[in-house]
């Protein structure tokens, strides 16, 4: 609840600095603002390793954390300079090829924050594993928070337009960059030297979860990519509204993602089988409520928080959800075969649904703009969720059903919490 809650306070924030910059510099500018730092967040996400995840794996596994700590901040800070060099060397026809509407001083300002991006990455699962919920949540909120109140002094008493944008992404960063370090390090220390077998075995569990999460990365943030080169910074900005919309669902399964990881690695084979499918089929069912709700209330939401020129990102919207929906078996399945020490399993899956994406996403822009990537990207979400399934079932020896069909005894349960609730707040009285 804790980790939910502050993803809602995220979202609050999130959407705030999103109208900002809608309203402010409408969908041009707003594109321009996102692709600045669209390119290292693309590079701190497929080109992790997947390290963050070995690490949590480890710490819920018994490992001593000055270790983990150790080795997991000399790969962010030693992976994120190596690609800066890589990208400055090349920095022409990336911004040619990649991002052409968006100016050198922007990019590399996006650029210079890589390290920052690859130790959050890192960062978030193990503050998780080691029961340090207090550091986790001031490191997101310092993000979201820090970078809504920046934008609103760039934007409005500055009127600094995209420049100002890009210096506020940049600024917030940088704070939350300095949390993170302090976090991971406090009451845990830092140790220079490498221990081999651990590295070695880090690498191992990473380099065969890597490629899965590469895949999956690939499929979230490869649409906008290929939008921009094939139609530009305006559809960017239609189409970043439409997922921010729709990917608002992910909160909560992302919340029991992060729980439920190392919980999973934590424990017996036995509890985790019967955790994980009751975990599953909860989700599913809030996310189904919550995806209804959006298609009602989506296209009102959107014209009352970006205006009318951003009308175009509703039908986009809406043919995520299915997607999205789906896609809660990636989010909570993938974590018990990660947990079992099944990683490549969910490389599977998210390779699949990447060959689905790609071809899809080339065919269907070019027909059909900005609502061909909402379509391309959910068939890939479904796909993926769809072979997760399949997958888990074998590995758990449990059913299709105990993951999707909320039971009866699963119904009992949110009026009894919602009575729990209730009487806490209300100090034992009844509702």
């Amino acid at each position: 609840m804790l980790i939910f809650l502050t993803s809602i306070i995220q979202l609050v924030f999130g959407m705030g600095a999103g109208v900002l910059t809608a309203r402010l510099l409408g969908p041009e500018g707003k594109g321009i603002a996102l692709l600045a730092f669209y390119l290292p967040s693309f590079l701190a996400s497929l080109g992790s390793l997947s390290i963050g995840e070995a690490s949590t794996y480890f710490l819920g596994r018994g490992v001593d954390a000055r270790r983990v700590v150790s080795h997991t901040l000399i790969a962010a800070f030693g992976l994120g300079i190596l690609y800066l060099g890589v990208c400055l060397a090349g920095l022409g026809p990336i911004v040619r090829e990649v991002v052409p509407d968006v100016p050198v001083r922007f990019v590399l300002a996006g650029l210079a924050v890589l390290p920052l991006m690859l130790l959050k990455n890192y960062g978030d699962g193990m503050l998780i594993a080691m029961n340090r919920l207090s550091w986790f949540i001031a490191g997101n909120l310092t993000l979201h928070v820090s970078r809504a109140v920046f934008l609103f002094i760039a934007l409005v008493p500055l009127k600094a337009g995209v420049a100002g944008a890009v210096a506020a992404e940049f600024a917030s960063w940088i704070l939350t960059g300095i949390l993170y370090v302090v976090g991971l390090v406090t009451r845990t220390g830092f140790d220079w030297r490498i221990d081999r077998s651990l590295a070695k075995d880090q690498l191992r569990y990473s380099a065969v979860t890597h490629v899965g999460n590469m895949a999956m990365r690939a499929n979230h943030q490869i649409s906008t990519l290929i939008l921009s080169s094939l139609a530009g910074a305006a559809a960017v900005g239609l189409f970043s509204v439409a997922t921010s919309m729709a990917q608002v669902l992910w909160y909560l399964p992302d919340s029991v993602g992060r729980i439920l990881f190392p919980r999973v690695a934590s424990s017996s084979r036995e509890e985790a089988n019967r955790l994980t499918p009751m975990v599953c089929r909860h989700t599913m069912l809030i996310t189904a409520v919550a995806c209804l709700g959006l298609w009602v209330t989506g296209p009102w939401v959107i014209n009352l928080l970006y205006g009318d020129g951003f009308r175009a990102s509703v039908t986009p919207m809406n043919l995520l959800l299915p997607g999205i929906l789906a896609s809660v078996l990636n989010r909570v399945l993938s974590k018990y075969l990660s947990g079992v020490g099944q990683p490549r399993l969910n490389s599977i899956a998210s390779v699949l649904s990447l060959l689905v994406n790609i071809p899809l996403l080339f065919f269907l822009i070019g027909a059909l703009n900005v609502t061909g990537a909402a379509i391309a990207t959910s068939l890939a979400y479904i796909v993926n969720g769809l072979v997760m399934l399949v997958l888990f079932v074998r590995v758990s020896g449990t059913g299709y059903r105990s993951c999707l069909v909320p039971t009866v005894e699963d119904l009992k349960i949110y009026p009894a919490a919602a009575t729990q609730l209730w009487n806490q707040v209300t100090g034992g009285g009844r509702p």
